[in-house]
């Protein structure tokens, strides 16, 4: 649905990939399940949209050129890599040659960073995937070939939350939240 709003880009992230093309090999079966299950809420077209999305894009704002990509890229550029390393800047040093910004704007990892490599990489933290009941975001301006960056956090209810996982039945509900909402 987000798709429909006009001038909103896109991103595909491993969760993206897995719901429009099938888990990795070896996948865990509670998420093969959450997989099956979801496939059946969503509809096809949606799942087509999101299956169209880019895995990386680039953008030019007031002179300053950023690249905006869910994390490390496999080899084929189609794909979110997963064996990737201890260091935001290693796993995404690997993606110069495949953009020419000086700013990288990510996500995969939850937690909200700004750190530098051989450019900037900026991940806004997650809108959920927190063990504190806040979504997070970034609000970037863009002035005079220069980038100012703030974090934020906008808090929700998690028994709200919780009401809402269970209201839908979810398979394995408590794996969920304990792999995506809590330390």
């Amino acid at each position: 649905m987000l798709g429909e709003i006009p001038r909103l880009h896109l991103l595909t992230g491993n969760h993206d990939a897995w719901l429009c093309g099938g888990l990795p090999e070896g996948s865990a079966r509670w998420l093969a399940d959450h997989y099956a299950w979801m496939k059946k809420r969503v509809m096809r077209r949606h799942i087509s949209a999101a299956a169209a999305w880019p895995y990386l894009t680039e953008h030019e704002f007031d002179g300053v050129r950023a690249a905006f990509v869910h994390y490390a890229l496999g080899d084929s550029g189609r794909q979110v890599k997963l064996d990737i390393a201890e260091k935001i800047t290693a796993d995404l040093d690997g993606l110069i040659g495949r953009h020419s910004s000086l700013m990288v704007f990510h996500g995969h990892r939850h937690k909200a960073s700004d750190v530098r490599g051989k450019v900037r990489y900026v991940n806004p933290g997650s809108l959920g995937c927190w063990h504190k009941p806040a979504a997070r975001y970034a609000i970037v301006r863009f002035h005079k070939g220069k980038a100012s960056i703030q974090h934020k956090a906008v808090p929700y209810d998690r028994a709200e939350l919780l009401a809402g996982f269970a209201a839908c039945g979810m398979p394995d509900a408590e794996k969920i939240l304990g792999s995506y909402f809590s330390s």
